[in-house]
């Protein structure tokens, strides 16, 4: 994979689209997941349809499903800039009470 990753975050949205747009979707997906969830969603929005279409296919279900709800939201809302959830552990978590004697 090309590491676009700091030529990109160095360019303004619709730069680092021009930059991306004939990259495979893996490519884009890669360099994408890597920057902050709100450029990301300006770049998404600035590649041609069939490259932003690419960078979804490419990306797991996970981030490509976080980043279609993303677009929802308008430009200065705070759920354009959301990641997907992560599980922390894979086990529960178990507490105890406490109790003052």
């Amino acid at each position: 994979m090309l590491d676009l990753n700091e030529e990109i975050k160095a360019r303004s949205a619709s730069g680092a689209a021009e930059k991306l747009k004939e990259a495979s979707g893996e490519e884009i997906a890669g360099a994408l997941a890597r920057l902050n969830p709100g450029f990301t969603q300006d770049v998404l929005a600035a590649l041609p349809d069939e490259a932003r279409e690419r960078a979804l296919a490419a990306a797991s279900a996970d981030i490509a499903r976080q980043w279609q709800r993303n677009a929802l939201y308008g430009g200065d809302a705070i759920g354009r800039m959301m990641d997907p959830v992560s599980p922390t552990s894979t086990s529960p978590t178990r507490t105890r009470s406490c109790s003052a004697s």
